[in-house]
């Protein structure tokens, strides 16, 4: 060996060992920061082709979409599932549903699509993987079928009472059979379980209907007991989405048959003006004939109530409670084959919990008459000191609220009520007054005007007013957390004054 080639050996000895000491340098000033990206380049990476699989509209036979997974890191790519989620009918099938991807490679997932019927199919792919980043991935899933030539059943009515009838006698009723749809209504089989006491004497299975033919389907009744009956008809065709459907027979109250049940939270007293909640969410019905229909219904309200039941025919319905006094309300709900529960109802009070409160109700329509309530030393519609429409929370009394009267209706288009309401009085006299501020052509009008105080009522007053009248109905004096009201026997007098100074 020469000088030359020892010289060179010793210089690249130099240079390996100063590049594991640089190797070496960098791994010591930057923590793990080049471990942890020489890791992080090995880790699988999901990427998709799309962001959505959609079907075009299809009849009712098989289409199929694909969509690829590709593995765009440098580790392998494990897939631990591919699921259709709320996919339990089976609409959608995929292939595969695990699987295996080395880097820069891709797996094809085929999607199948066979709709039971002419509707969307609207689901989620959700795809699962050891991708540290995207370990799970949701993707769109949209189909629906074409709209063609559908038969559609139409059983009316879907239950058949048939009342009380003697033992040993024979009563008849009918149902009718009819194909509302454009396609061919095809007739499987038609079925009777349940109590002998019933005969279906008409059997349509094996018939085609074209659209809008019908049959009627006789059924008799022959009880041999007073304890009542029950049977279930159940009728199988090729309707896509209501392929079996069923009809309840009942007689003489269809002994262990459960009808649906109406139900609702009642308050027993609540303070007006105010909503309350008329909630039916505790209603049920037993068989399982859902969903269910309401009917609220309005039987009784206070004089001068105006009040209506908001949404009569839903699930929940506002009710406002706008005057003092009983109501009662009632709830009857049906199933989905008509049947109706007993009805529930639900009385209950309304009581001021404010210690002065003042109504006023009237008898003519499209009018307006307004309450007042003026302070002790000031005039009727002096602004500071009149509780009316166009002041309707004034500054009375100490400082706080609970001394101030509030104005909480004011009706202008007829009947009432108006409401004025204090809270904890002051000591002093308040003037109640009652002005016929527009009449709109219709005339005189009966104004009756309830006081309570703590709650009871204790004068109720009625005056004949003309348009523009002003009635001085009287004061209610309160000293000490007591109240008194002193009638005013005064004829109501007209006045051009029509606002607040």
């Amino acid at each position: 060996m020469n000088a030359q080639s020892v010289s060179n050996k010793g210089y690249l000895s130099i240079v390996t060992i100063t590049m594991f000491l640089l190797a070496s340098s960098l791994v010591s000033c930057s923590g793990n920061k080049l471990e942890e990206t020489q890791f992080r380049e090995l880790y699988p990476t999901v990427t998709l082709n799309t962001e959505s699989v959609d079907f075009e509209t299809v009849v009712l036979y098989s289409d199929t979409q694909e969509f690829q997974i590709i593995n765009s890191g440098l580790a392998e790519l494990d897939i631990a599932s591919i699921e259709i989620e709320n996919n339990e009918a089976g609409i959608y099938t995929i292939d595969p549903t695990e699987g295996v991807v080395e880097p820069n490679e891709s797996q094809t997932v085929t999607i199948s699509f066979e709709p039971a019927t002419y509707r969307e199919y609207n689901r989620e792919i959700v795809i699962t993987s050891n991708d540290p980043d995207n370990a799970t991935i949701v993707l769109p899933l949209t189909g629906e079928g074409i709209v063609g030539p559908v038969p559609d059943i139409e059983i009316t009515p879907r239950a058949v009472d048939f009342g009380t009838v003697a033992q040993g006698q024979t009563s008849t009723q009918y149902f009718t059979l009819t194909n509302r749809g454009t396609g061919d209504l095809i007739i499987e089989s038609v079925t009777i379980e349940g109590a002998e006491t019933f005969q279906l004497m008409t059997d349509v299975s094996g018939v085609s209907y074209g659209l809008e033919q019908s049959s009627t389907l006789v059924v008799t009744y022959t009880p041999t007991a007073e304890t009542g009956d029950n049977a279930l008809i159940t009728i199988v065709s090729n309707d896509p989405d209501e392929g079996e459907q069923t009809v309840a027979l009942l007689g003489n109250g269809g002994g262990e048959f459960e009808y649906p049940e109406a139900r609702f939270p009642c308050p027993t007293e609540v303070d007006p003006p105010t909503t309350i909640h008329l909630n039916a969410i505790n209603s049920s019905d037993p068989q399982g004939y859902e969903p269910l229909t309401y009917e609220w219904t309005l039987l009784s309200q206070p004089p001068g109530s105006t009040t209506t039941i908001e949404e009569p025919t839903l699930e929940y319905s506002p009710f406002f409670v706008d005057a003092a006094g009983d109501y009662e309300v009632q709830l009857v709900v049906a199933n989905s084959i008509g049947l109706e529960s007993e009805p529930t109802t639900c009385a209950f009070t309304a009581i001021p919990d404010e210690a002065i409160q003042v109504e006023l109700v009237w008898d003519k329509g499209n009018t307006d008459v307004d309450l007042h309530m003026v302070m002790e030393g000031y005039d009727f519609y002096s602004y500071a000191g009149d509780c009316c429409w166009c002041n309707p929370n004034p500054n009375w009394g100490e400082s706080g609220i609970a001394d101030d009267p509030q104005l909480s209706l004011d009706n202008r288009i007829g009947y009432g009520p108006e409401e004025v309401e204090i809270d904890t009085p002051y000591d002093g006299s308040y003037n109640i007054f009652v002005h016929y501020f527009n009449g709109n052509g219709n005339g005189a009008t009966t104004a009756t005007v309830r006081v309570y105080l703590d709650g009871a009522i204790i004068a109720e007053e009625s005056r004949l007013l003309s348009p523009r009248d002003l009635w001085d109905v009287g004061y209610i004096y309160w000293l000490a957390g007591t109240g008194q009201f002193v009638v005013e026997n005064e004829a109501p007098s007209s006045t051009s004054i029509s606002a607040c100074e």
